[in-house]
């Protein structure tokens, strides 16, 4: 009978575990979800602040590292300001 017992309480730890695992997902899975409802809702907000404010670039390209190069080249500027003189 003992063994039965032990069974029985091995079950029960694995059931429980289980459950705590399970509860513990969906914790994380809604935690995700809420982060992206926030970060959609933030950048939509701001598209549409800048938008009604007119503050839209009239055409947005990045530039390649060819470019930046040549524009570091041409500038002269030191490291230190490359970030900010060469946009």
């Amino acid at each position: 009978m003992p063994r039965a017992t032990g069974a029985s309480a091995r079950d029960w730890i694995a059931r429980s575990f289980t459950h705590v695992e399970d509860v513990l997902y969906v914790a994380l899975g809604v935690l995700l979800a809420a982060g992206a409802v926030v970060l959609l809702a933030d950048a939509t907000l701001t598209f549409v602040a800048n938008l009604v404010a007119g503050s839209l670039p009239a055409e947005t390209r990045m530039k390649s590292r060819r470019e930046m190069s040549m524009c570091h080249a041409i500038s002269g500027c030191p490291v230190s300001e490359r970030q900010t003189q060469c946009r």
